[in-house]
């Protein structure tokens, strides 16, 4: 498949969905899947007739290799994991993969393969950190994680919430059945979308509704999400509830400090869905699709031939994940983003730093989410993983923006202060990046 930055933008679009099916497992919880379409994906010198995840090059669902994050969870649980009635083994697993209690985002739609149990009254939980996303819904039999591994590709795994089974998590191969679509860019990945939905949680796909990454406009932003810490100048569809079928509603300003009365709390690790954690959340789960592309475009062409990241589909996967790491096309924001659940402190504070003090996970939050326009993504294990040439070819076109030597107005209208920054962030904290 030829990527396109037409192609990959889709996000951007306004789409609808067919309610006739519902995705499985992480990613379908705020997406529904489709199967992936082997003419869709890149065509080699030797035609491969099959999808992208199975070329030779590839070969995802023949490795064996588990991630470390999940080798070292299940160590962890072995050696003890409390069950609490409410949440299970939630507070353990959370702790075992490092992911903080801070980053909880409530989801009220029903999507997804626990969709029965989901709803604005008992919503479906997710806590996530750079490489792992955590998926709980109260009174669900199992939960769900999906770590994005080194190698590339999202893995998906469960784990019972049966206090008589010992708790480890368990492969889901099966979920790539809706997990490898044109929504994750045809590999084994993550989507977030925005959909509206009804008191019962049931979602109106004549609607429509929108695919979410930091491009897409906060005025279409988490229809089915619980939203707390938004300021009062920001409108979006989180906290809205369609009355009339018919009818979308507008987006609006929801200024939710916490949900305290709005939902069943203390079935929950905090009382937020934090709005910065959210807008990380839309930034990351596209990023997390764009490194497995590339990084598996690169092995493939590198198998073919010589990769030509210059020019044809190559070139352009890699200008435009270039230009995501960068935040171009970053929609405007009305803050200052508030968030209340301590997110934003326990984020900032993972960041590489300069001598200066500065790291590309310091926010802003007032007109955009981050102070400099970089990614933290670009610290990856995955990126780290793509191959060297690849990973080369790719800093020396993120260097090409940021030196200002593209004369494109898009990339001219970056400051030129901000620019310098990323450079000099990126010199002192990223290794290979000189």
């Amino acid at each position: 498949m030829s990527v396109e930055p037409s192609t990959i933008s889709k996000a951007s679009e306004r789409v609808s969905f067919s309610p006739v099916r519902v995705g499985c497992a992480i990613a379908a919880c705020v997406a529904a899947w489709g199967l992936a379409v082997a003419g869709q994906t890149a065509v080699p010198a030797q035609p491969f007739n099959g999808l992208l995840h199975e070329h030779p090059a590839i070969k995802y669902s023949s490795s064996s290799i588990v991630p470390p994050a999940i080798v070292d969870a299940n160590r962890k649980l072995e050696g003890g994991a409390s069950y609490d009635p409410k949440r299970g083994y939630l507070a353990a697993t959370l702790e075992a993969l490092g992911v903080p209690v801070t980053s909880q985002l409530l989801l009220f739609s029903k999507t997804g393969i626990q969709q029965s149990l989901t709803s604005p009254q008992n919503p479906r939980a997710f806590y996530f950190n750079d490489r792992v996303i955590v998926s709980h819904v109260p009174g669900a039999s199992f939960m769900e994680v999906a770590v994005h591994d080194v190698a590339g590709g999202a893995r998906f795994y469960t784990l019972s919430q049966d206090p008589a089974v010992k708790p480890a998590f368990v492969a889901a191969t099966e979920c790539l059945r809706c997990h490898v679509s044109s929504n994750t860019m045809e590999v084994p990945g993550f989507i977030a979308r925005s959909m509206y939905t009804g008191r019962d949680g049931r979602t109106h796909p004549k609607l429509g509704g929108y695919l979410v990454d930091h491009r897409r406009d906060y005025t279409e932003r988490w229809g089915g999400w619980f939203v707390t810490g938004a300021p009062d100048t920001l409108r979006h569809l989180g906290n809205t509830i369609v009355s009339d079928p018919d009818v979308a509603p507008l987006a609006s300003a929801s200024d939710v400090p916490s949900l305290d009365g709005r939902a069943p709390v203390d079935r929950y690790m905090s009382p937020y869905s934090d709005v910065t954690a959210l807008a990380v959340f839309d930034h990351q789960m596209h990023a997390m699709n764009l490194i497995t592309r590339f990084g598996w475009e690169a092995r493939v062409a590198a198998m073919n031939g010589t990769p030509d990241f210059q020019n044809g589909p190559l070139g352009d996967l890699l200008r435009e994940t270039a230009d995501y790491l960068l935040l171009i096309d970053e929609a405007p924001l009305e803050g200052p983003l508030a968030g209340g659940s301590g997110f934003a402190e326990w984020f900032t504070a993972q960041g590489l730093k300069d001598t200066q003090g500065r790291s590309l996970r310091d926010f802003d939050r007032r007109t955009r989410l981050f102070r400099y326009p970089g990614s933290y993504m670009l610290y990856s294990p995955a990126l780290d993983g793509v191959p060297a040439e690849a990973r080369q070819a790719l800093y020396a076109r993120m260097k090409t923006v940021l030196e200002g030597a593209d004369p494109a107005p898009r990339y001219q209208r970056l400051p030129a202060d901000d620019r310098r920054a990323v450079l000099e962030i990126l010199a002192a904290t990223k290794p290979g990046w000189r």
